[in-house]
């Protein structure tokens, strides 16, 4: 945790054994193909093949919270995304699961690619 985040009362940063205190806001979970709460139990994140991945964005989203920017890591650039830049450096079990669980890149879990929207933007 950084020295800035454990002044300021925010626990549980980058730390899925412990529940994460701070300012709340919803984050998109590939395994889970959904948006949750910041603050929901993490233990199950550990086992994920891409939890140090995750780990680090949820890093730099609660910086971006506690600076008043949206917390989105892909809000405005998702359609720029290069799906061979993207998998590159990924482990092979990394790759597998991204080809699985994101939607446009791989198949869904039910055989059918799948857009998912942010509960808070509109459909427009």
């Amino acid at each position: 945790m950084s020295a800035a985040a454990s002044s300021s009362g925010v626990t549980g940063l980058n730390d899925p054994w412990k529940r994460y205190h701070g300012p709340d806001f919803t984050e998109y979970c590939i395994r889970e193909g959904e948006y949750l709460s910041a603050r929901r139990d993490r233990v199950a994140c550990v086992r994920c093949p891409l939890s140090e991945l995750c780990l680090a964005g949820f890093d730099e989203q609660v910086r971006r919270v506690r600076v008043g920017e949206d917390p989105s890591l892909t809000h405005g650039v998702a359609a720029a995304i290069d799906t061979r830049a993207l998998l590159k450096d990924l482990r092979t079990d990394q790759r597998a699961f991204v080809l699985t669980h994101v939607p446009g890149i791989g198949r869904s879990r039910n055989g059918e690619a799948q857009r998912r929207r942010h509960p808070t933007r509109s459909k427009a």
